[in-house]
């Protein structure tokens, strides 16, 4: 049991810091994309979704499943993480932007 709630918390936590990082405007200026409009409300509600999961092992009284979800959102976040899947992104918009182009002409 203790493992599939820390299995939760890590994909809830993850998901948000995802979010975070793939909207971020500096991060998409850097690998020339669009920018994203998000509203304060949504980077909140991404923060909070990033630490509930921690507080609430804490709170249950969990803290080896608390030191797992630390540990494995700070390495789940690390940049050359992050970075490979922009460029992947990046890559596939191209090749869709190509495959458009073929459709069109």
């Amino acid at each position: 049991m203790t493992v599939l709630v820390t299995l939760g918390a890590l994909a809830v936590s993850l998901a948000a810091l995802s979010w975070l990082a793939t909207t971020d405007a500096k991060r998409r200026r850097v690998f020339s994309l669009e920018p994203v409009e998000r509203d304060l409300w949504q980077v909140w509600c991404a923060l909070i979704l990033v630490s509930v999961p921690g507080v609430l092992l804490l709170v249950a009284g969990n803290g080896a499943a608390f030191t797992v979800w630390i540990a494995a959102v700070t390495v789940g976040t690390l940049p050359g993480r992050i970075a490979d899947l922009e460029h992947r992104v990046v890559d596939l918009e191209a090749e869709l932007a190509r495959d458009r182009a073929k459709s069109d002409g």
